[in-house]
């Protein structure tokens, strides 16, 4: 049980067919986090692919981020189930910085978080963009959402259905003007 630390730096792009099934890290709806990525990510300006017909399961590429970064690279996979999140489970206390998540499709979920499915707080974003062309995101910050910063955060998609809630269930519905300040939403619906 300690923090995953240190400086990493992706040097090619990576792809997979198969599923990525992290650890959901609650207990009794307790998150964690003495398990969570704390060091640097360093894409190197390189894709993660996670193939259209695998899916992102439980936390995610890095179970939870708390205290982290991660910068410089793109993420694109399919989050799966009501605890399906590219990054983790946690996303707090941490920066994103050049950073792009494509999501390909949403399956059997309602907090499918684009950030995370539960915690997503006190983090800085800063160049993010999510590409969710053509799809309706069911829930963008996870279930329990509140105080981050955001500076050029765009996000792509049909429609967005819940930003996230400080609550553990993603109930504050999108209405067309109550993204953060720094999150601007494009419509890809035609």
């Amino acid at each position: 049980d300690a923090f995953v630390e240190g400086y990493y730096v992706q040097t090619a792009d990576i792809s997979t067919t198969s599923n990525v099934n992290g650890k959901t890290i609650a207990k009794s709806g307790t998150p964690v986090i003495n398990k969570a990525f704390k060091g640097t990510y360093d894409g190197g300006n390189h894709s993660i692919s996670i193939n259209p017909n695998a899916e992102i399961y439980n936390g995610g590429l890095f179970t939870a981020i708390y205290g982290g970064t991660l910068k410089n690279v793109k993420i694109k996979g399919t989050p799966h189930g009501d605890w399906g999140s590219p990054l983790g489970s946690v996303v707090a206390n941490s920066t994103l910085e050049n950073v792009e998540i494509q999501i390909v499709a949403f399956n059997n979920g309602t907090s499918d978080g684009v950030f995370s499915c539960f915690y997503f707080n006190g983090n800085t974003l800063k160049d993010v963009t999510v590409d969710a062309t053509g799809l309706t995101i069911p829930c963008l910050f996870g279930a329990y959402y509140k105080g981050s910063t955001f500076e050029n955060v765009t996000v792509k998609a049909d429609g967005i259905t819940n930003i996230g809630d400080n609550n553990w269930t993603p109930g504050t519905p999108y209405n067309g003007s109550n993204l953060p300040s720094g999150v601007t939403f494009v419509s890809t619906a035609e």
